[in-house]
């Protein structure tokens, strides 16, 4: 049996320069390859991985219903409800039962604002560059003051290419990946970012 594709290509990456000129689409091919051969690590491991972490976390695994899935993590911590689910909604929930206030998307959202709520403006940078709609009501707006208590959140979601929208409304806090296909979401990232929704959800909606 020859070696394998994943085999080939880290060959192939070592050493570019030794292989002098080479055709443009050849390049991109190689680059195209390597990354679904990552993709497919990573979906892999999220799989081989999820149950433990649902054990490490305090949640409930349950097993796709796809083939390809991953399977979810359900649960509470801290009285607060937690939805892992990378194979339909790629996705990571943290609900609330008291309203905070407060509705903040990474995305631009153009709907009206919600009884009650304003736009703000936060003085801290990162924070206000990273929430593109901020809306809050009067005391929502007391209890986010410069964005401060936002910024650790911000810091550890903002670098990730693979994140699609971060949401955090009346209802909850919301998460949102692409990692590719199959979907997934990698175990290092649930692993860092449900304790920190918790953290931030007993600031915003204390119980």
């Amino acid at each position: 049996m020859g070696p394998s594709a994943a085999t080939l290509l880290e060959s192939a990456r070592m050493d570019w320069s030794s292989l002098g000129a080479l055709p443009l689409g050849l390049v991109f091919f190689a680059g195209t390859a390597w990354g679904v051969v990552r993709r497919r690590r990573g979906h892999e491991s999220a799989r081989a991985e999820y149950p433990s972490l649902a054990t490490e976390l305090g949640l409930t695994y349950r097993s796709s219903r796809y083939a390809t899935g991953v399977g979810t993590l359900t649960g509470s911590i801290d009285g607060y409800k937690v939805v892992v689910d990378p194979d339909e909604q790629r996705r990571i929930a943290v609900s609330f039962e008291v309203a905070p206030g407060v509705v903040l998307h990474h995305r631009p959202d153009t709907r009206r604002p919600p009884p009650g709520h304003a736009p703000i403006r936060f003085r801290n940078q990162r924070v206000a560059g990273f929430f593109r709609t901020c809306l809050a009501t009067p005391e929502g707006a007391q209890l986010l003051a410069e964005g401060t208590i936002l910024e650790p959140f911000v810091t550890l979601v903002g670098d990730l290419r693979a994140l699609k929208d971060v949401s955090i409304t009346s209802s909850g806090m919301v998460a949102t990946f692409d990692f590719g296909s199959p979907p997934f979401i990698p175990a290092r990232v649930v692993r860092a970012i449900v304790p920190a929704m918790i953290r931030l959800a007993q600031t915003l909606s204390p119980r």
